[in-house]
């Protein structure tokens, strides 16, 4: 007979997978606007993957540059197959395809030991 804690880790396993395939994600963003507790890249970024997203959204998307990836900015401008995205450095040009989708919460501290060891 289970005890309860399988059942309680059966029960978490099965609400992620719910929610994964409901377009919840979680990532480590390399770069991207600073939030009051720190980088970008200090933190775990949890976002609902999707499309078509107005300005002033914030959002995780793969920056031009592939060392930055992923990235996490914001909409200033919403154009017909891109969008400009500020990030702490510059407005950048982000196609719509690039975006991997709406950011919901950063946990902050908890990407540190990723960033420290380079992930």
């Amino acid at each position: 007979m289970f005890t309860t804690w399988p059942r309680r880790l059966i029960l978490v396993v099965v609400v992620l997978a719910l929610l994964g395939a409901a377009g919840l994600r979680v990532t480590h963003p390399r770069y991207g606007l600073n939030n009051s507790l720190g980088s970008a890249s200090s933190g775990i970024a949890i976002y609902w993957a999707g499309h078509d997203y107005a300005a002033g959204t914030d959002i995780i998307y793969a920056s031009d540059d592939s060392k930055e990836n992923p990235a996490l900015g914001a909409i200033k401008n919403v154009n017909s197959d891109s969008y400009d995205v500020q990030n702490p450095k510059f407005l950048e040009l982000v196609k719509k395809q690039h975006v991997s989708g709406k950011l919901i919460i950063i946990i902050p501290f908890l990407g540190w030991p990723l960033h420290l060891v380079g992930l």
